[in-house]
C-alpha cells in the first residue's frame, strides 16, 4: 500500500512539472527582465554571440494573395475619437499583408484576424445600440477574465474525461496543477491543452499534449489555449489553473488620468517607442504604465510610447483588449492574430509609426517586460548626437543563419544564402534613427527589403 500511494504521489508530481515547466517556457518568455540593452560607451560596438535575429522578414519572391480574407479587416466604419487612436497604422498594414509571404502561420494568422474582428465589431456595434440597458452592461462585467479556476468550472465529457475552459489563455507564470489517481497500475491518461475551434473542423488544434506513457509534447504558445482537456485512466480529484491573465477593473482604478496617454504633439517627438505585447498580457501592460512610462519626458509629450498587439482568437479578450485601448490612448491594434513568427509585421508598425503617424528623431523596440530608463536613453542619444543611420543597440556582428528545421529561427538557403548575417541588435531594446525606420517601411512596401529584418 504504501508504494501504491508513492507511486500516485510521484506521478502527480511528475504531471505537475511537466506542464508548469510548458506555460513557464512559452516562446514569448524567452526575453531578458529588465536587463541592459544598449551599450553606454559606444553605440556601434559589436558584440559577439550566438543568439539569432529576432525579427523575422518574408521572403518577397513567394506571395500569396489574401485580398478576399482581408477586405473585411479594412473596410470603413465608423469609429469614434478615441477608437481611431488605436487603429493609426491599421490601414497603412493593409499594403504589407495584402499578399502574404511565405512567413510562418501568416494566412492562418490573416483568417483567423477577420473572424476575430467581424465577432469583435459586432459586439461594438451591440454595446453601442444597448449602452443605456442596464442587464447589457452587467453581461460586459460578467465577461471579464477570470484569475483562477478549479474542478467546480469543469464538465465532463466523453466516456471518462474533463475538461476546463481557459477563456483568455494562458500567460507566463500562469500554472495548472492536475491532481489525479491512475486506476491501476497499468493506468495510461493524457492531458491536451487545445486551442480555440477553427471553422470546418471537428476537433480544436492541440497545442500542448502530455501523454503519462508517451511523449509526443507540441511547442506551446500559451495565449492560445482555450482549453484543459483530461481523459484516461486517471480519477480526477482536483484541478487547479491559477495565474490567468485579467485586466484591473476600471471602476477601481483611482489613477486613471495619470495613466491615460498624453495626446500626441504636433512639434517633432524626441523618441517613440514601440512596445511588443500580446493581447491578454494585460498585467505587463498596467506594468509598464506605472513604471517607466511615468517618466517625465513620456508625461509631458517629448517621448511617446504604444503598445503594438495582435488580435486574439478569443472573443473576450478582444472585447478587453478594445476596452483598454479605448481607456488607455496608448494600444495599436495589428490587423493579425499574434505568432511569434509574425514579429516582423509589428517591428515594420512601429517604423510606420514613428515616421509616418508621428515625426520622431529616433524611434526605439522594446517589450512588454522591459523597463526602460527613458532618462539614460536620452542622455546617451544626446551624448552621441548622431541622427543619421544611426542602430543602436546590444549589436551582434557575427551571427549564421539557423539550418536545423526545428529551430524556432530556422532560415532556408532560398530565404538568406549567405553564411552569416550583417550586423543586427538584440530584441529586449534598441533604437534607430528617423531615416533607418523610414528606409525599413519604404523598402518593405516597395518589396526591396532584403533578409529577416
Amino acid at each position: 500500500m504504501k508504494k501504491w500511494s508513492g507511486g500516485v504521489l510521484i506521478a502527480s508530481l511528475f504531471m505537475l512539472l511537466v506542464l508548469r515547466y510548458g506555460v513557464m517556457k512559452g516562446p514569448m518568455g524567452d526575453s531578458s527582465l529588465s536587463s541592459p540593452f544598449f551599450n553606454s560607451t559606444n553605440p556601434l560596438e559589436w558584440i559577439n554571440t550566438g543568439l539569432p535575429p529576432e525579427v523575422q522578414n518574408p521572403v518577397a519572391a513567394h506571395a500569396v494573395s489574401t485580398d478576399g480574407l482581408v477586405s473585411s479587416l479594412f473596410t470603413p466604419r465608423n469609429f469614434s475619437n478615441e477608437e481611431q487612436q488605436s487603429l493609426k497604422t491599421w490601414n497603412y498594414l493593409n499594403q504589407l499583408i495584402g499578399n502574404a509571404g511565405v512567413l510562418p502561420n501568416a494566412i492562418d494568422a490573416i483568417k483567423e484576424a477577420k473572424i476575430a474582428w467581424d465577432s469583435l465589431m459586432a459586439s461594438v456595434e451591440e454595446e453601442r445600440l444597448s449602452s443605456t440597458n442596464e442587464s447589457s452592461r452587467q453581461k460586459m462585467k460578467e465577461k471579464q477574465c477570470p484569475y483562477f479556476l478549479n474542478k467546480m468550472n469543469a464538465t465532463e465529457f466523453g466516456d471518462s474525461g474533463y475538461k476546463l475552459r481557459i477563456p483568455c489563455g494562458l500567460i507566463q507564470g500562469s500554472s495548472i496543477t492536475i491532481i489525479g489517481i491512475p486506476n491501476g497500475i497499468l493506468g495510461n491518461f493524457r492531458i491536451d491543452l487545445t486551442g480555440a475551434p477553427l471553422p470546418g473542423e471537428p476537433d480544436p488544434p492541440i497545442i500542448l499534449h502530455f501523454n503519462v506513457r508517451l511523449h509526443g509534447d507540441k511547442s506551446l504558445e500559451p495565449w492560445l489555449v482555450s482549453e484543459v482537456r483530461i481523459s484516461g485512466d486517471l480519477k480526477l480529484v482536483s484541478v487547479l489553473a491559477s495565474g490567468l491573465p485579467t485586466s484591473e477593473d476600471l471602476e477601481h482604478i483611482i489613477d486613471l488620468e495619470a495613466l491615460r496617454a498624453p495626446p500626441l504633439p504636433r512639434k517633432s517627438l524626441d523618441l517613440f517607442v514601440g512596445v511588443f505585447s500580446t493581447a491578454n498580457n494585460f498585467k505587463r501592460r498596467m506594468a509598464v504604465r506605472r513604471s517607466w512610462m511615468q517618466y517625465d519626458a513620456v508625461r509631458s509629450g517629448a517621448v511617446a510610447v504604444r503598445f503594438f498587439v495582435g488580435l486574439h482568437k478569443n472573443q473576450i479578450v478582444n472585447e478587453e483588449l478594445w476596452n483598454e485601448a479605448r481607456t488607455y490612448g496608448d494600444t495599436q491594434l495589428m490587423p493579425f492574430v499574434d505568432y511569434y513568427s509574425l514579429i516582423t509585421w509589428k517591428t515594420l508598425a512601429i517604423c510606420i509609426f514613428g515616421t509616418e503617424v508621428a515625426s520622431a528623431k529616433y524611434v526605439m523596440k522594446t517589450d512588454d517586460d522591459a523597463f526602460v530608463r527613458i532618462d539614460e536613453v536620452l542622455s546617451s542619444l544626446n551624448r552621441i548626437n548622431v541622427t543619421h543611420g544611426l542602430l543602436y543597440g546590444l549589436i551582434n556582428s557575427d551571427s549564421r543563419p539557423h539550418r536545423n528545421t526545428d529551430s524556432k529561427w530556422y532560415i532556408s538557403p532560398e530565404e538568406w544564402p549567405e553564411e552569416t548575417y550583417p550586423p543586427w541588435a538584440h530584441g529586449p531594446g534598441y533604437v534607430v534613427s528617423r531615416d533607418i525606420a523610414r528606409t525599413v517601411y519604404k523598402k518593405h512596401k516597395k518589396g526591396r527589403l532584403k533578409g529577416r529584418q
